[in-house]
């Protein structure tokens, strides 16, 4: 499944092989490129039980449907530490437009305490604006916060203006493994890594899908 720019949206249903205790942040990926042009990955409607992801070709204009593999991995949101490494899992919608041409929005993770900037990914879980956008750094990195743009093409028009979109994010210390994990109340987290084939093509480039080590 493929979700251009303008059109509505409606993803493949995924899924967990258990259901989470509250609404799970999900990160996701294209692993695989198997034609040139440029594609990213959608995840939206995510509820306790399962969510719909598919291909994400904004405005672009590809020139062929080719099969590629998305992977995904779910976390309940929450902090603690994991092999005695610090992480935090949140998600956010700040209703603040946050393209590149509006607001940067800021994920703060002071309550941590990292001592240097943290591993952070970064995910777009939603479709607010019809354009269809992906998550990417604005510059802002430090060990409190990190500052995301919903970013857009600009094959049809030149500017780079996008409504508030939910973002999902997680942030390990530098190097960490996700082996065990230490919870602080209420926050028990959980993940759930998984790849499924999808119809559109992507400039990403592939990543590890085991998501053992960050």
């Amino acid at each position: 499944t493929a979700h251009q720019g303008g059109d509505g949206y409606i993803g493949d249903q995924l899924s967990f092989s258990a259901p989470f205790q509250n609404v799970p942040a999900v990160l996701h990926t294209l692993n695989t490129y198997n034609n040139a042009d440029f594609m990213a990955s959608l995840a939206t409607t995510i509820t306790t039980n399962g969510f719909q992801i598919a291909q994400e070709y904004a405005k672009t204009t590809p020139s062929s449907i080719v099969q590629e593999t998305i992977a995904w991995i779910a976390f309940e949101t929450g902090s603690g530490t994991s092999t005695g490494q610090k992480y935090i899992v949140g998600i956010d919608d700040n209703g603040i437009a946050n393209g590149v041409d509006n607001v940067e929005y800021i994920i703060d993770y002071t309550s941590v305490g990292y001592e240097t900037s943290p591993d952070l990914v970064a995910a777009v879980i939603g479709e607010n604006g019809p354009d269809g956008a992906w998550a990417r750094g604005s510059g802002t990195f430090s060990n409190t916060s990190q500052g995301v743009f919903a970013e857009e093409d600009q094959e049809k028009d030149p500017e780079r203006s996008h409504v508030s979109e939910p973002i999902a994010w997680v942030a390990f210390e530098s190097c960490s493994d996700l082996i065990q994990a230490t919870t602080q109340p209420s926050s028990l987290p959980s993940s759930q890594p998984s790849s499924m084939p999808s119809d559109m093509p992507s400039s990403m480039p592939p990543s590890d899908p085991s998501f053992s080590s960050f």
